[in-house]
């Protein structure tokens, strides 16, 4: 394990660490959304279960969608939840203005999906024309996005807010100097004091004085409440995957389990 505390780097990222100041604007809606999915296979044929959970939090409004979809082999399911959490995200930011929009995981992908095409580029024309802020949390970081050391970035980086923080123990909110990665800016922000830094992507134009009223919203773990929440909501539940399977298992007694792949399709298409 490298020194921490005596590498190179040390300047350079104490000097990209910002302290947060308080928002520049009221918010009228705060958004939330996730998803749970689950993968079943039965005779060849793979069928995702993807539930997607949407809450805007001042208005109480709930949006649930349940699709089942029968997956072809160069589809990956975690990206066709992706595209389901963009468009639940789109459907509760339309009618609204000034919004802050918190999403799990990261919002670029590299993949080829058409579907996750669409419901990023309606995300990103959608965010914009309704003037809202967009923040996607990543606490699984696997490759380091911010920095080029060999070394999980995220320990450098909570050293240097540490640091920062103890000048005046300081114990509002941290960020990273945002990085812009095409229509997005990508930066760390430590929420509370302690803590590793959670890796943040946003929609451009970026205002990061939005994050400290998400500071004010966090759990123990420095994650926002309302992603927590929407997380627990959209969960699949062993007893909906076990319905599920044998549902399968008596449509492929009826259809045969050679033909049980084109029988889900037809089925989930007239649906």
């Amino acid at each position: 394990m490298p020194r921490l505390e005596g590498g190179p780097w040390a300047r350079e990222l104490e000097g990209k660490v910002i302290r947060l100041g308080d928002p520049t604007r009221d918010l009228n809606c705060i958004v939330a959304v996730d998803s749970g999915f689950s993968e079943i296979t039965y005779a060849g044929a793979r069928l995702g279960l993807i539930n997607v959970v949407g809450i805007e939090f001042k208005s109480r409004e709930r949006r649930m969608h349940f699709s089942p979809a029968v997956l072809d082999k160069s589809m990956e399911l975690s990206v066709e939840a992706r595209a389901a959490e963009f468009e639940v995200a789109t459907q509760l930011m339309e009618s609204r203005r000034d919004c802050l929009v918190l999403l799990d995981g990261t919002i670029k992908l590299s993949t080829p999906s058409e579907r996750y095409a669409r419901a990023k580029s309606m995300l990103l024309s959608t965010a914009r024309s309704s003037n809202a802020t967009v923040l996607a949390h990543s606490k699984d970081v696997t490759i380091n996005r911010y920095t080029e050391l060999d070394i999980d970035e995220r320990m450098p980086l909570f050293i240097a807010m540490e640091k920062n923080r103890a000048v005046d123990k300081y114990h509002g909110a941290l960020a990273t100097v945002p990085l812009i990665l095409d229509e997005l800016s990508i930066f760390y922000v430590q929420y509370r004091p302690h803590l590793l830094p959670i890796y943040v992507e946003a929609i451009n134009p970026f205002d990061p004085s939005q994050l400290p009223i998400i500071s004010k919203l966090v759990t123990g773990e420095g994650y926002p409440i309302p992603l927590y929440i929407v997380d627990r909501l959209s969960k699949l539940g062993n007893e909906t995957i076990k319905y599920v399977k044998l549902s399968i298992a008596k449509l492929a007694k009826g259809y045969g389990a050679l033909a049980i792949h084109e029988t889900l399709r037809e089925m989930l298409d007239r649906k």
